[in-house]
């Protein structure tokens, strides 16, 4: 080993790295597979404690952007996993998360994962998803009205919404 390799091994953690395409596929490969950096750490320790806090009409939204590559699609399945899949959060090792993924209760957080693409407009996709991830009948929410005066008033959500949240607690 030349000087030059052994300084650089003094500053960088060289680490077996498996590429995964599909991050919803297998989420323990997803969790496994995700390297925390402090500035990712402290956003998804953030994240899941945003999870943790929901209350039944009280929701929380979040908009991640970066720059192509930067790890997104991964930091958000990797969240995914951890919200949806209690038994992997005992195997995050990054402390700062694992604190936050304790937080959560012992409980499937469901969650829908939209793909682009498979339909002529977002809420098509939309509306497939979470029926998938709910087990539900969706396909009355595709209609234009789903986004206009069926769903909101001047006051905020109304009748179908409430369909939905009747829907997904299993009644």
């Amino acid at each position: 080993m030349t000087r030059i390799q052994e300084k650089v091994k003094d500053i960088v953690e060289v680490r077996v790295h498996k590429s995964l395409r599909d991050f919803s596929a297998d989420p323990a490969e997803t969790v496994a597979g995700y390297y925390f950096t402090d500035g990712t750490s402290e956003l998804m320790a953030k994240w899941l404690d945003k999870v943790a806090s929901v209350q039944p009409d009280a929701g929380s939204a979040f908009a991640l952007a970066g720059y192509r590559g930067v790890g997104k699609s991964h930091f958000l399945a990797t969240l995914g996993a951890l919200v949806s899949h209690p038994e992997l959060r005992s195997r995050v090792l990054d402390p700062h998360v694992a604190a936050g993924a304790h937080r959560l209760t012992r409980r499937h957080y469901p969650v829908t994962y939209v793909r682009r693409g498979l339909h002529d407009t977002l809420l098509a996709e939309f509306s497939e998803a979470l029926g998938q991830s709910l087990g539900i009948d969706c396909s009355q929410f595709n209609g234009a009205n789903w986004y206009g005066a069926d769903l909101f008033d001047d006051h905020g959500a109304v009748d179908r919404r409430a369909d939905l949240r009747h829907h997904s607690q299993g009644n």
